[in-house]
């Protein structure tokens, strides 16, 4: 059986149609194993992206936690100084804490800082009063 040329023709083009086939599979093959592997990379990506902002996000509020007890702590703290009475200390620690008592209001209402040593200086004439007083008594 012989082949004219038509059929040989056809024939090669038949083979190199499957070889081509056969190429482009391959190639799509790798496109998609490519494709693939970039998809999940980039997942991976987005994954720890994400955790990383979580994480942040969880430190920040953490923080602010602490910085609102550590002001809650100082608060209490300085109602403490506030609420103090003074009258039994001795003229030092009445002084010291008559001052802070009137810093601490002073930083409350926005007082100016002259108004304040005003305030310190009539403070001192009413704990030196207190100690007279106190003396007297004795």
């Amino acid at each position: 059986m012989r082949l004219d040329h038509a059929q040989c023709e056809a024939y090669e083009l038949r083979k190199w149609a499957a070889k081509r086939r056969l190429k482009e599979k391959s190639n799509n093959a790798i496109v998609d194993l490519v494709t693939t592997q970039l998809k999940e990379l980039n997942s991976s990506n987005y994954n720890m992206s994400k955790m990383l902002q979580d994480l942040v996000t969880a430190t920040k509020e953490e923080k602010a936690h602490k910085m609102m007890l550590r002001e809650q702590k100082l608060t209490i703290h300085k109602d403490k100084i506030i609420m103090m009475d003074t009258s039994m200390m001795t003229l030092e620690y009445a002084t010291y804490y008559e001052q802070r008592k009137a810093e601490i209001m002073q930083r409350r209402s926005g007082i100016s800082s002259s108004t304040q040593q005003y305030v310190s200086h009539c403070l001192h004439y009413i704990i030196d009063y207190k100690n007279c007083v106190a003396h007297l008594r004795l």
